[in-house]
């Protein structure tokens, strides 16, 4: 590089400081540094606000079997069973019973509502061995069965004389569970 460059280029950075010197003397500042702002104090985060879920609400509806009739299905439309052993508004299927035969029961916040036809009384009941809502119609426990895998399946129809399809009919009065689905 020439002596020639040279000098420019130094005498470009001395005629660039001094600017910079002027501009900063010139806004009322001065060519010393001077501290940072101290930062204005901040507002704490809002917190966010959650809107609740929607419940959700299963529908009790009627299904219709050609050779059995109207029987009542819950949740995808899987049928609903009842087991005759059973008394108003107690169950007496548990462990092993209730793996093949799993309660139709509600989670905190869900309920259960009744479609077109569907006429009697839906409550839930607190079952003794895992303290779940298990949902019942007028006072009989209901239950889905392993077996079913989609709608209109009622493989559980009459298992052992003791398991049948609920019908729009089927009460517990006095006890005893009564008019379920070719129910003796």
């Amino acid at each position: 590089m020439s002596n020639t460059v040279r000098n420019l280029g130094q005498r470009n950075v001395a005629l660039l400081v001094a600017a910079v010197a002027i501009i900063v003397v010139a806004c009322g500042g001065s060519a010393t540094a001077t501290p940072a702002p101290t930062p204005l104090p901040t507002a704490a985060p809002i917190a966010a606000t959650s809107t609740p879920a929607a419940a959700t609400s299963y529908p009790v509806k009627l299904a219709q079997d050609a050779k059995l009739g109207a029987y009542l299905t819950g949740e995808n439309g899987l049928a609903l069973y009842l087991l005759t052993a059973d008394k108003a508004d107690t169950t007496t299927c548990s462990g092993g019973c209730a793996s093949a035969w799993p309660p139709f029961e509600l989670d905190p916040g869900e309920t259960v509502t009744a479609g077109d036809g569907v006429t009697g009384k839906l409550a839930t009941i607190t079952r003794a061995d895992d303290g779940k809502a298990q949902v019942t119609y007028n006072g009989v426990p209901l239950y889905y069965f392993a077996g079913d895998k989609a709608a209109g399946d009622i493989t559980g129809q009459g298992v052992k004389g003791v398991w049948f399809l609920v019908a729009a009919a089927t009460t517990a009065q006095g006890g005893a569970i009564k008019g379920g689905v070719g129910q003796p």
